[in-house]
């Protein structure tokens, strides 16, 4: 982060997310000034990546986007996000092509100015400002559905200046597809906002992807120790899940351990009346874990494809084609070079005995349960697979 931003980088990112009211005034102005090109633009079954980190998301990401049916933001739309089209239309006379360098992450994964991000929460952040407490995020319900209306509005107006920009003229073809973490804790509302959307959860062994958590939490926390900037890019972009930004979604086991109404158990469910562990325990973050997919389940999955990304790497081509037919993306049979793309997650088979047995029974079995959902063809992947890529792709979408 240090490196990649200069002095004019910092001090445009500072005047755009200053006040992101302006921004919003901006949009506006924006939608007026694009009105005929906007106006023919149609949002069609748009695909939402979303999981806890650290779960593959952004390999996904890389994946879908890579196929060519997508708008998806990159970094490039930085730093006045929600005014995609003027920034484009100023910025691009200083466009300049740089090399890909490794991410914050330390986790292998390059980028640069064309790579797909997840910047998509900013929207939602400059809507909801009241939802991002200091200790938390709190999620959102069925009593938010009276602001949802001027939500809605911006919302598609921003998705369809996403699709505008990346299919001018034609946008036909061209659909909506974002990666957002928080998305896991709000998919009844993507699927009141878009019944054709399509949303993508993504899991990973439990106790593996608790440790790899707990172990992105920990390198944060000394990067935003030693570079205050890093720090702030990472709030101002809506990403609160490690190191001194981090602010757990407050999901209702979550809330319910910390309002105390758990009868001052542990986080892990194990019955025992001792302190909850810190943010540095496995456990903190393998209960997080629980309480999230749990969440999932016992929400709407008429829209949801369940995603291992365990069983994507193992058999990467017939899990990808999977995944591509459901997301509407057209005749898989050509992507078998992105499949390459995934490579098996970091194993932590040594943690699972440092974890409470109640909480590693828990973890286990909402896994297997989400493992039975995932290797069950959904009813609209089905309808997808026999609308866009006929008997062939329906055959190659199906297990064994």
């Amino acid at each position: 982060m240090k490196q990649r931003y200069s002095r004019l980088d910092r001090f445009l990112h500072r005047a755009a997310f200053s006040n992101l009211g302006l921004q919003k005034s901006a949009a506006d102005i924006e939608d007026r000034l694009y009105a005929r090109r906007l106006c023919k633009v149609d949002i069609t079954a748009p695909v939402f990546v979303t999981a806890l980190p650290r779960a593959g998301t952004t390999i996904l990401l890389e994946a879908l986007a890579a196929t060519g049916t997508f708008a998806v933001h990159t970094y490039r739309h930085m730093p006045f996000l929600l005014t995609p089209m003027l920034w484009h239309a100023f910025a691009r006379r200083f466009q300049v092509e740089g090399p890909k360098t490794e991410r914050a992450h330390g986790d292998g994964i390059e980028i640069g100015f064309d790579s797909p991000e997840a910047f998509e929460e900013v929207v939602w952040r400059a809507f909801w400002p009241q939802k991002y407490l200091s200790d938390r995020i709190e999620t959102w319900s069925d009593a938010d559905e009276h602001s949802y209306g001027e939500f809605d509005a911006f919302f598609k107006s921003h998705i369809a200046k996403m699709i505008a920009l990346r299919s001018a003229p034609d946008s036909s073809n061209v659909r909506y597809l974002s990666k957002n973490n928080a998305n896991i804790a709000r998919i009844p509302i993507l699927a009141k906002l878009f019944s054709d959307s399509i949303v993508l959860v993504v899991f990973r062994n439990p106790v593996d992807h608790a440790a790899s958590m707990l172990r992105q939490h920990v390198r944060f926390r000394e990067i935003h120790a030693s570079q205050p900037f890093a720090r702030r890019y990472m709030a101002d972009i809506g990403h609160y899940e490690f190191g001194m930004n981090r602010r757990p979604l407050n999901f209702p086991r979550t809330a319910e351990r910390s309002s105390g109404k758990a009868g001052r158990r542990n986080d892990v469910g194990s019955g025992n009346a001792v302190a909850a562990p810190a943010m540095e325990s496995l456990e903190r973050w393998l209960a997080y874990w629980c309480d999230a997919y749990e969440h999932v389940l016992a929400g709407p999955l008429d829209r949801v494809l369940l995603v291992s990304y365990d069983s994507l790497c193992e058999d990467s081509r017939l899990e990808f084609r999977r995944i591509a037919v459901a997301a509407g993306c057209g005749d898989p049979g050509s992507w078998d070079a992105v499949a390459r793309r995934f490579r098996p997650p970091t194993r932590y088979p040594d943690k699972n005995r440092i974890v409470g047995a109640d909480l590693l029974a828990r973890a286990v079995e909402l896994h297997r349960r989400l493992l039975r959902l995932a290797h069950r063809e959904s009813g609209f992947a089905r309808q997808r697979a026999r609308n866009t890529c006929g008997k062939n792709s329906m055959r190659m979408a199906k297990r064994p």
